[in-house]
C-alpha cells in the first residue's frame, strides 16, 4: 500500500523507516557479532597457543672430578645444592672474585658421600677441590629457571 499523505508527511516517514531499519540491522550485527568475535578468538587459541610460562629445576652449575679439572660456579640465586662422593680426605672451597674463600666440605681419612646445601652472595666462583686420589666427584647444583 502506497504512502497517503502529503510529500512532508510521506518524507517523514521514510526517514524514520530508514532509521529504524538502521538500527535493527545495527542490533542484529552487534548481537551475531559477539559469538563471531569469540569463536575467532578460540580458533587463535587454539592454532597459536602461548606457551606456559617456564618452571624451574634444578640445573647443574658445576662439576668436578678427579679427572676433571674444577669449573667456575655461577649462582643466580645464592643457594647451591651439592652432592659428592670422596674416597679419602677432601676440602672444597668456593673462591669469589673478590674476598676469602668459603669451604663448604672437609672430609677425614674415610672420605664419605653426601649432599649439603650452601647459601652464598649470587655471582661466579672458583671451585677449588683438594683431595687425594682420582676416585672423587663433587656436583653443584641450583633450583632455577635454566637457561
Amino acid at each position: 500500500m502506497p504512502l497517503a499523505g502529503t510529500n512532508a508527511l510521506r518524507r517523514g516517514l521514510r526517514v524514520a523507516s530508514a532509521v529504524l531499519v538502521a538500527a535493527l540491522a545495527g542490533v542484529l550485527i552487534s548481537v551475531s557479532a559477539a559469538p563471531i568475535a569469540g569463536a575467532v578468538t578460540a580458533m587463535k587459541a587454539l592454532l597459536d597457543p602461548v606457551p606456559p610460562p617456564p618452571t624451574e629445576e634444578w640445573v647443574t652449575v658445576a662439576e668436578s672430578s678427579g679427572t676433571k679439572a674444577p669449573a667456575s660456579l655461577v649462582t643466580l640465586t645464592g643457594r647451591v645444592h651439592i652432592e659428592y662422593t670422596f674416597t679419602g680426605p677432601a676440602v672444597a672451597y668456593l673462591q669469589p672474585a673478590k674476598g676469602p674463600a668459603v669451604t663448604v666440605l672437609s672430609l677425614g681419612k674415610a672420605g664419605g658421600s653426601g649432599a649439603i646445601g650452601v647459601t652464598l652472595d649470587p655471582g661466579t666462583y672458583t671451585l677449588i677441590v683438594s683431595a687425594t686420589g682420582t676416585a672423587w666427584t663433587l656436583t653443584a647444583q641450583e633450583f632455577r629457571i635454566p637457561g
